[in-house]
C-alpha cells in the first residue's frame, strides 16, 4: 500500500513537471514569435523609409528635368530622351516620353482601337471591332449632369463589355485617358507597339522606323502609316520616369504625367496630371 502512494506521488509530481516544461517552452516560442515579429517590423519600417526617401529623390530629379524643359515651348521637347541626373549625390536615371505617341481612348476613332486590338492582343476583326465600339459606347454615355462620361483613366476600360484584364494588361502602355487631342497618334512620339498599329501590323516597317527615329537622323518617315490615324503634334503632355536604386536588384520608379505650359506665369510652367509609384526588378527603367 505504501509503496503505491509512493509511485502515485510521483506520478503526480511527473505531471507537474512536464506541464512546467510545456508552459517554459510555450514561453519561449512566444518570446522567440515576439522577437522575429520585432526584426520583421524594424526591416519593414527600414524598407518604407527607404522607399519614402527614394521617392523623395525621384520627385527632385523630376523638378530637375521639368525645370530645363520649361525653358523650352511645348513644341521643342523632344517626343522621347533619357538621361541622368543627380540629387544630394544620388543618381537619377529619367526618361521623357511624349503621350501625344499613345492612342487617345476618349477621342480615337472606331477603326484605330480596332486595329490596336487586332495588331496587339491579335484579335479576329469582328471581335476587335466589337470592343471598340463597346469603346466607343461607354465614353459617348451621358451623365446624370448631362456631360459625356468619357474615361477619366485608363483602369476605366475594365468596366467596358468585352475587356478582359488580360486584354487591358497588354494594351495598358499604349494608351491614355488624359489627351485632349483630336484621336490621332504623333508618330514621332509612338512606342514601336503603337507604331505597328499605325503599319497595320507590319512589325518589321515599326521596327525599322523605331531604329531610324532614335539614331537621331532624318531618315524618320512615317508616309507609309495608314495617314487616317497620323498627326503631328505639340508636345504639351508628357510623361516623366524617374528611377532610383533600392538595393542590387529593386528600384524605386517614381511616374509623373505632366502638362506642359507655353503660358509664360509666376508659377511653375506646367500642371501635374497624374504620379504612380512602383518598386521594379532589375536595371530597365
Amino acid at each position: 500500500m505504501t509503496q503505491g502512494l509512493v509511485h502515485k506521488g510521483f506520478g503526480s509530481k511527473g505531471i507537474v513537471l512536464v506541464a512546467v516544461l510545456w508552459i517554459i517552452a510555450a514561453l519561449g516560442i512566444a518570446v522567440t514569435s515576439l522577437i522575429r515579429s520585432a526584426k520583421d517590423e524594424t526591416r519593414q519600417i527600414g524598407l518604407e523609409r527607404s522607399i519614402v526617401a527614394a521617392s523623395a529623390t525621384a520627385d527632385a530629379g523630376i523638378r530637375l528635368v521639368l525645370q530645363n524643359l520649361s525653358a523650352k515651348p511645348p513644341r521643342d521637347v523632344a517626343p522621347i530622351w533619357a538621361g541622368r541626373v543627380e540629387f544630394e549625390g544620388r543618381k537619377i536615371l529619367v526618361q521623357v516620353h511624349s503621350l501625344n505617341g499613345l492612342i487617345d481612348i476618349n477621342h480615337a476613332p472606331e477603326a484605330l482601337l480596332a486595329d490596336l486590338f487586332r495588331y496587339v492582343n491579335l484579335m479576329p476583326i469582328d471581335q476587335a471591332t466589337l470592343l471598340a465600339q463597346n469603346i466607343l459606347h461607354a465614353r459617348a454615355r451621358i451623365t446624370a449632369t448631362g456631360l459625356r462620361a468619357g474615361f477619366d483613366a485608363t483602369e476605366d476600360l475594365l468596366q467596358v463589355p468585352g475587356m478582359t484584364y488580360d486584354i487591358y494588361n497588354e494594351i495598358k502602355p499604349l494608351v491614355s485617358a488624359s489627351l485632349r487631342g483630336g484621336g490621332r497618334v504623333d508618330p514621332s512620339a509612338a512606342p514601336a507597339e503603337v507604331l505597328a498599329v499605325l503599319a497595320q501590323g507590319n512589325r518589321a516597317l515599326a521596327n525599322k522606323m523605331h531604329t531610324d527615329r532614335a539614331s537621331g537622323g532624318n531618315q524618320f518617315d512615317s508616309s507609309q502609316l495608314n495617314q487616317n490615324f497620323v498627326e503631328k503634334s505639340p508636345r504639351g503632355l508628357i510623361s516623366i520616369k524617374a528611377k532610383v536604386q533600392l538595393t542590387d536588384d529593386y528600384s524605386l520608379v517614381r511616374v509623373w504625367w505632366v502638362g506642359l505650359s507655353s503660358i509664360a506665369s509666376d508659377k511653375v510652367p506646367w500642371k501635374v496630371i497624374h504620379t504612380s509609384r512602383s518598386v521594379s526588378f532589375g536595371d530597365a527603367i
